[in-house]
Formats: structure tokens, C-alpha cells, sequence
């Protein structure tokens, strides 16, 4: 076994390729090629930590709590620090490792952060692990990957590494080859970082960097990968088991925070064990496959541009993992409701145009009636001025027949 990531930083903070995109490299070493110099193994790892870890050269957390919510929050703490933090109560359902859909580490394939998240139906995403920066070999990633249980890659180099075994138990530190593939409880998700940052609450970063040194590298290159302030993703869990995902923004050498203040931000949250992951112009914090925080490379405008990566942290929903079975039920619901809305809105329809023609009915018979009845009486009223005026003129004509027979005699 050999040791993953010791580093050099030629921290050559910032390259200009041909097409004129100025790209802020956090990378640790100086090439592809150096990745393989490294001459540490998991025994001396095992035996240069501090006596009161034994042999255990990592940190196991099961989850003593488990919730639904998921807690996003940025922050702003002093000048150069402004990031974002999501903590997952959930992880064995929420939590993953993703690649590019129908790429990856397998082909060296990359995509943005915000690509990769969309593909994968992300909620939230980061950048995840670290991969070779540019030509030749851009997109190869490094270290152990698993990814929904298939082992995509493992390396005989090995550095911290953070994962989710089948049981739900979260790992942190530094893994054997053998420990990566135990399949008594497996892997689903696993990725490798730079640097072990806090183990059991304490800072680990003078333990780290002692572990995580090359034979042919100085310890100062090591410090000064550790020291530089630059933008970061870092990757923790507290001792409930929450996962804690954080990004600082930065430009390497000029803003941002170095992993002295990561340890303490992150103690800050509660975080109990933490790795740092890739970061420099890699660092992005997506919410609904948007980017929300302020990283990438630029153009020769100052224009950022989310630069392409190899894999992600990925948090998803609930709502976003649905099975099969899960759809066709609420496919059936869904129908079902439509059939009922839709029934009811015929009857209802239907009642509203009975009302109108049986009103509409209703009113013309009233209307005859009422017409049948007016002409009635107005019938009757003339029959009785008729009546009264032939009986005025009939006394009138027989007073005057008594009168004519008066004279007469």
C-alpha cells in the first residue's frame, strides 16, 4: 500500500491554456507523473498516528438520528469567507457519490458540477474528488471511488478517505485495499481527499500532513498545500451522524481559507471527522442544478466559468427517489384523482344546466299563470261594471215607464 496524495504544491496557483481561460489549480502534486513517486504504505500510516488510536487508522459514526430535513445555509465569517453548508440527517438515503451519466472515471469523462447533478437528480451538489487538471490525461481520477456499490476504482495509494458502508455507517480516515473491498458490509459510496483534517473532534492536520508525506517531497511543500488560502470543499460528519458538506470561496493565494480555518469552521458546525476534498477553481455549490457559489475558472473578460470535474457529492430528496413501484402507485392515484375530478365536474355541470332550463321553465308557467289569472279578473270586473251599468239603466227605464203610464191616466 502506498500513500495517496502527498503533495507538492507546486501550487502553481493559476494557468493560462491557449484558450485564453485562466484556471486556478489547487492541485497536489506537480504532475500526473509524480502521482506515482509515492513511496508511503498503509503500515506506516498505521504506525506514525498517535498511540491512543491504536491501530485503527479510521473513524467509524452510525447514525443516531435520523431526518427527513435537509439544512442549507451560507455564511459570511470575517473578510475572506463566504461559503455555503448543508447538513443531511439522512445519509444513507440522501447521500452519494456520482459521475458524469455515461462517463466518468471509467472513459476520464467530466462534466460540471450542475450537469452531473441535473443527470443524477441532485438536490445539492459539490465537487467531490480529485482528478488530473489538465493535459495529458485530463479527468483521470485519483484514488478509491465507489459509486451505488460498484467499485469504479481502487488504487494501491490511498489517502482519507470518507464513505457509507451497506449498514449505514459512516468511515473516515485512512483505508487498506482490503478494507475498501470487504464485502461483509460494503462500500456504497466512497471517495478519497487530501488531507484528514479532524479526527474526533481535534484538529488531525499535523498528524495528516506527517502521514501523508512523500519520501521525495519535503514536508514544506506539504505545509504549504495545507497554509495557502484558496477556495475549498470539505466534507465532515458530527457524532449524531449528520453529514456536513461545506464550500469556502476563494482564488488561490488571494482568498479564501486555509485548512487551519477549515478545522475551525467546521468545528464550528459540530463536525466531528472531516476530509477536505478538491478545491481551488473545482470548488462549486449547486442547489436545484444551479450554481450558487462564486468559483470556477475565468475568462479573459473576468467571466467565471464552472469548470468541468470528474465526480460529485450529491444530495438528493425524497421526492427525487422514486422507485418503479412508487411511480406506477402514484400514477393509479394520480389517475384516479383526474377520473374523480372530471366525474364531478360533469355532474356539477350538469346540475348548473338542469337549474337553468327547470328555473327557466318554472318562470314561463308562473308568468302564464299569473297572466291567466290578471285576465280573469279584469273578466270579472268588466262583467260587474257591465252588470251595475244594465241595472242603473233598467231602473232608469222603469221609472220613466211609470211616469209615461202616470200621465196617461
Amino acid at each position: 500500500m502506498y500513500l495517496f496524495f502527498a503533495v507538492l504544491v507546486s501550487i502553481t496557483a493559476f494557468k493560462v491554456n491557449g484558450d485564453g481561460v485562466e484556471r486556478d489549480i489547487l492541485f497536489p502534486y506537480s504532475s500526473y507523473e509524480h502521482f506515482h513517486d509515492i513511496t508511503r504504505t498503509h503500515r506506516y500510516v498505521r504506525d506514525c498516528q498517535p498511540k491512543e488510536h491504536g491501530n485503527l487508522t479510521h473513524q467509524t459514526v452510525k447514525p443516531r438520528k435520523i431526518s427527513e430535513e435537509v439544512e442549507l445555509t451560507s455564511f459570511l465569517h470575517g473578510v475572506n469567507m463566504f461559503g455555503h453548508h448543508a447538513v443531511i440527517k439522512d445519509p444513507a438515503r440522501m447521500f452519494s457519490v456520482q459521475e458524469p451519466v455515461g462517463g466518468g472515471c471509467g472513459v476520464n469523462a467530466t462534466s460540471t458540477v450542475s450537469q452531473t447533478a441535473s443527470q443524477n437528480g441532485c438536490f445539492i451538489a459539490t465537487n467531490a474528488g480529485y482528478f488530473t487538471p489538465e493535459e495529458p490525461g485530463y479527468g483521470t481520477c485519483l484514488g478509491n471511488i465507489i459509486i451505488n456499490s460498484k467499485i469504479v476504482q481502487t488504487t494501491d495509494i490511498q489517502n482519507a478517505n470518507f464513505g457509507i458502508r451497506q449498514d449505514g455507517t459512516i468511515v473516515v480516515g485512512y483505508l487498506s485495499e482490503d478494507e475498501v473491498t470487504d464485502q461483509s458490509n460494503p462500500f456504497v459510496h466512497l471517495v478519497t481527499g487530501v488531507g484528514w483534517i479532524i479526527r474526533d473532534g481535534k484538529s488531525y492536520l499535523d498528524e495528516s500532513q506527517k502521514a501523508e508525506c512523500r519520501k521525495i517531497e519535503t514536508t514544506g511543500n506539504l505545509d504549504d498545500f495545507f497554509s495557502v488560502i484558496a477556495a475549498r470543499t470539505l466534507l465532515g460528519v458530527d457524532e449524531n451522524g449528520f453529514i456536513h458538506l461545506v464550500t469556502v470561496d476563494g482564488k488561490t493565494r488571494s482568498r479564501g481559507i486555509n485548512l487551519t480555518e477549515a478545522v475551525k469552521l467546521l468545528q464550528s458546525f459540530g463536525v466531528t471527522n472531516a476530509i477536505n476534498l478538491d478545491g481551488g477553481g473545482s470548488t462549486t455549490f449547486v442547489v436545484n442544478s444551479t450554481v450558487v457559489n462564486y468559483g470556477g475558472d475565468g475568462d479573459k473578460t473576468g467571466i467565471l466559468i464552472p469548470r468541468h470535474v470528474s465526480t460529485i457529492i450529491c444530495v438528493k430528496k425524497f421526492s427525487s427517489e422514486i422507485t418503479p413501484e412508487h411511480m406506477e402507485s402514484l400514477s393509479y392515484c394520480c389517475n384516479r384523482n383526474y377520473l374523480l375530478v372530471i366525474g364531478l365536474t360533469v355532474i356539477i355541470s350538469l346540475s348548473c344546466l338542469l337549474h337553468v332550463h327547470f328555473y327557466t321553465l318554472y318562470q314561463h308557467h308562473r308568468n302564464k299563470v299569473r297572466d291567466l289569472v290578471t285576465g280573469q279578473q279584469k273578466k270579472e270586473a268588466l262583467q260587474s261594471l257591465l252588470q251595475q251599468a244594465n241595472n242603473e239603466l233598467s231602473s232608469e227605464f222603469d221609472s220613466e215607464l211609470d211616469d209615461m203610464d202616470d200621465d196617461n191616466l
